[in-house]
């Protein structure tokens, strides 16, 4: 921002941030079959991770359409005006997200767990370099406004807007641990399974169908992980049951999400199997009861939370 004028920068740290992890990105490309780095290729995770990738790549070009063409963010910044409606409302730098998940989906698909480091340190420079400039230059110019639009949105990640929200659950403790207890063993069968499959490799394994199917269940794996890691962190802060509604969604809305998504995966590789194979499908079977108890019991839990 140019004090005299009192003008918000066009471009921000756009350049550099934009500039420095595109550059990084071309480089894991460019190295990736070089001997050096030859055995981090994710072999057995190269369909899941091209998914991935191919999703957040769409989510570049939606952030940016909608940052750019639809919040249209240049008016703002010539009005000296702070933008918060439209993708602004989910994410505060839009823009600087969408290169994020665009290189990070590069580096999904090339799939070699060497670069898998970049996206942290993406996401590390994207928030030092955010800290130290553009937020302080809007923090002056704005003021309370603009601390009242952070405490709402976050920096990064988009997210559902609206956090003031609040749920709060009236759940007796006896039924809490019961249904706690059943929706730990269903991710914990799950991700046990997967491993499973992939170091012992089973006779179905062999069939590029069912190897494909097991594969994708990673996918479920990872909304389950979200899940997991945001109930750790509110066992931490010691919020269990009045919550935010953020955290309600990304803690056993994805756990509910991810272990449905996991049972109807562990479904299609049965019938799969059944049909086309002769093969043990035990592994499948433990899949498919894992992913129904970490979807049923998450998402008894989650429709106990009612807006206060």
């Amino acid at each position: 921002m140019s004090k005299e004028k009192e003008q918000m920068s066009m471009y921000g740290i756009g350049p550099v941030y934009g500039g420095t992890i595109i550059i990084l990105t071309v480089a894991a490309v460019c190295l990736r079959n070089m001997d050096l780095f030859a055995s981090g290729r994710l072999e057995l995770l190269r369909f899941p991770f091209f998914v991935i990738g191919v999703i957040m790549i769409c989510m570049f070009f939606f952030m940016w359409i909608h940052a750019v063409l639809i919040a249209k963010v240049d008016d703002g910044i010539k009005e000296n005006r702070l933008v918060t409606t439209g993708i602004y409302a989910c994410v505060r730098n839009p823009i600087y997200s969408a290169f994020l998940f665009l290189c990070t989906g590069v580096l999904f698909i090339i799939g070699n767990a060497y670069f898998m480091i970049l996206p942290l340190f993406y996401w590390a420079l994207m928030t030092v370099l955010l800290k130290r400039t553009e937020e302080n230059w809007l923090l002056e110019r704005f003021g309370k406004e603009y601390e009242d639009y952070c405490s709402r949105v976050n920096r990064c990640i988009p997210w559902i807007p609206d956090k003031d929200l609040v749920y709060e659950s009236d759940i007796s403790n006896a039924r809490w641990m019961v249904y706690d207890v059943l929706g730990n063993a269903g991710w914990i069968a799950y991700f046990w399974v997967i491993a499973l499959c992939f170091v012992k490799k089973p006779e179905f394994m062999e069939y590029w169908g069912m190897f494909g199917i097991t594969e994708l269940a990673f996918i479920p794996a990872l909304l389950m992980l979200i899940g997991i890691v945001e109930l750790i962190s509110e066992r931490i802060l010691k919020l269990d049951l009045v919550l935010p509604r953020y955290r309600l969604v990304r803690g056993f809305g994805a756990l509910t999400i991810g272990g449905f998504l996991g049972a109807l995966t562990a479904l299609c590789g049965m019938v799969y199997g059944f049909t086309f194979t002769e093969s043990d499908l035990t592994y499948m079977m433990i899949l498919f009861v894992g992913g129904v108890l970490c979807g049923v019991f998450a998402g008894l839990l989650y429709r106990r939370y009612k807006r206060k």
